[in-house]
């Protein structure tokens, strides 16, 4: 079996209701991505997707009271702002299809994953006969939030630190790849428009990062005044024995 696995960072989650063409048995979540984001990769198993092809938002559908665990989880990350998810699925196990493009075919017997091109959108269908097929797992930035404050201030800052190295290096493999893309490959757009957002949200975490650091209390906060009441306190000890000597040699 040939397994594919994304993660995609979620800004924003929210309930898709009052249009006509939701089907009653059917919940609708839109997870809006805090950037658009490339998905190459999934091009090395569905060659019909641009290497270029971004993604802003995931739309999931959740018929027939299916995968409520996963629907509930989502809108309580949600509360908390923004998380990361697991998406992945087995390419053999799963219907993955492009509208509009050629050799997309029906098949009920298999859950259904379309991938909207021009509108940069995934729908995803999670049905209780296909349970498990589609896995989706919240990745919650808050989950240590009980232990210590310390030990989660470092958590914060090597979770930010790992976000802000992984920024820069899609950055800097986008611009390799406009080095090497001529100026007249459709692609070459949508590499710049990914970097300029990329930028965009780099600048947000540097900034954040500074914050958190500026927070941190100072290690030059030594008590200076127990040193001083200690000094004196020896400084009384010494003269109340200086006189006691005296008064027995006398």
């Amino acid at each position: 079996m040939t397994e594919i696995e994304l993660v995609f960072n979620i800004g924003k989650v929210s309930k898709v209701e009052g249009d006509k063409d939701i089907p009653v048995n059917a919940k609708i979540l839109k997870l809006e991505l805090n950037y658009p984001t490339n998905i190459e990769d999934i091009n090395k198993f569905y060659e019909k997707v641009p290497p270029a092809q971004i993604l802003k938002e995931i739309h999931l559908g959740f018929f027939d009271g299916a995968e409520t665990g996963i629907y509930n989880k989502l809108l309580d990350n949600n509360k908390k702002g923004e998380f990361f998810i697991d998406l992945s699925w087995e390419k053999e196990k799963v219907n993955f299809q492009m509208p509009g493009k050629e050799g997309d075919e029906k098949d009920n017997t298999k859950p259904k994953i379309c991938l909207f091109l021009i509108n940069k959108m995934m729908q995803i269908e999670l049905k209780p006969q296909f349970a498990g097929a589609i896995k989706i797992t919240t990745i919650d930035k808050d989950k240590d939030k009980d232990k210590d404050k310390d030990k989660d201030k470092d958590k914060d800052n090597s979770s930010l630190d790992r976000e802000i190295t992984s920024l820069n290096n899609r950055i800097k493999e986008l611009e390799d790849k406009i080095k090497n893309t001529p100026n007249s490959d459709t692609n070459r757009q949508n590499y710049n428009q990914e970097i300029q957002s990329l930028k965009a949200r780099l600048k947000e975490k540097e900034k954040e990062k500074e914050n958190k650091q500026s927070q941190q209390p100072s290690n030059n906060n030594f008590p200076t005044g127990w040193v001083v009441g200690g000094g004196i306190l020896v400084g009384i000890l010494l003269l109340v024995i200086i006189i006691l000597a005296s008064k027995k040699r006398n």
